[in-house]
């Protein structure tokens, strides 16, 4: 026997094939799950004493207002804003009034796979 035979050949091809596909299928499962539900901040601002901030999902499936936690971390704000359901891709502008100026008000917005921090200063 001089090398390895096309039988044997053959059979190691496809075994490497089968685990690249298999690796592949893992990668670009994790890939997709990871963002699910995921939220960002698209923007914040204060003016007149109504802090403003756009969020955004970034996830696959409409993120429910029950799977929003808000926290308020530093304000002085009269009214919080209350989340509401956002569909896939979409934004949704949440409003807090009566925010004191002169100072940075703080708010942490928990989804169920990401938080982020809302932070604007009211001059």
């Amino acid at each position: 026997m001089k090398g390895i035979s096309t039988i044997i050949a053959t059979i190691l091809m496809l075994m490497i094939t089968i685990a690249l596909a298999g690796a592949a299928y893992v990668f670009v499962n994790n890939a997709v799950l990871s963002k699910e539900r995921f939220i960002s901040l698209i923007d914040s601002f204060c003016s007149g004493g109504s802090l403003t901030a756009t969020v955004k999902n970034e996830g696959p499936d409409t993120l429910k207002a029950t799977e929003q936690i808000r926290i308020s971390v530093d304000e002085a704000c009269q009214t919080d804003f209350t989340p509401t359901d956002i569909p896939s891709g979409s934004s949704a502008i949440y409003t807090s009034t009566g925010c004191t100026t002169g100072r940075a008000h703080s708010y942490r917005l928990v989804g169920s796979a990401n938080a982020i921090e809302i932070r604007a200063s009211c001059a």
